[in-house]
């Protein structure tokens, strides 16, 4: 139904539907999910195995095993430095294109001011790409509460 009607659909919106359409067709519920609990002094390569555990406990599939990956997110508190962290499944790396294009641009007029010919190597492309991956795993600065000093902090 949702790519029944006559509105525009992009590739991507289509392709993580029919995968998640499939996903839910393969899949095996085994119960609720429960939240994975876990001490202050764990680290996350102790945590990360109740984790999956605790996922595949709920629903798993072919498919899921192979298409999705845990993103670990870590939050430090500025105030006491206190540091918790949080696991996140995801399907899909949603790349900002705007900073590659605005990278593109400063790379061009960098060519068009320094070199008389325009000459772009795969070598690169590569590090553009990566350049663009290492803007998504950059470090943010977020609101959060903290459990340990009790102060909302960035």
């Amino acid at each position: 139904p949702l790519f029944a009607s006559m509105t525009q659909q992009d590739a991507h919106e289509f392709i993580i539907t029919f995968l998640e359409d499939i996903h839910k067709e393969m899949a095996s519920v085994k119960g609720q999910y429960t939240e994975v609990v876990y001490k202050d002094d764990e680290s996350p390569l102790e945590v990360y195995p109740k984790f999956i555990s605790a996922i595949r406990g709920f629903q798993t599939s072919p498919l899921q095993d192979k298409l999705q990956f845990t993103l670990l997110n870590t939050y430090q508190c500025q105030c006491c430095q206190n540091t918790k962290f949080s696991f996140q499944i995801e399907q899909q790396l949603v790349l900002d294109l705007q900073f590659l294009e605005d990278l593109e641009q400063e790379t061009e007029k960098t060519f068009q001011q320094y070199s008389f010919f325009k000459v772009q190597t795969q070598n690169q492309k590569k590090s553009t790409l990566q350049k663009c991956i290492d803007q998504f795993f950059k470090t943010q600065k977020i609101e959060k509460f903290c459990t340990k000093c009790k102060m909302e902090t960035e």
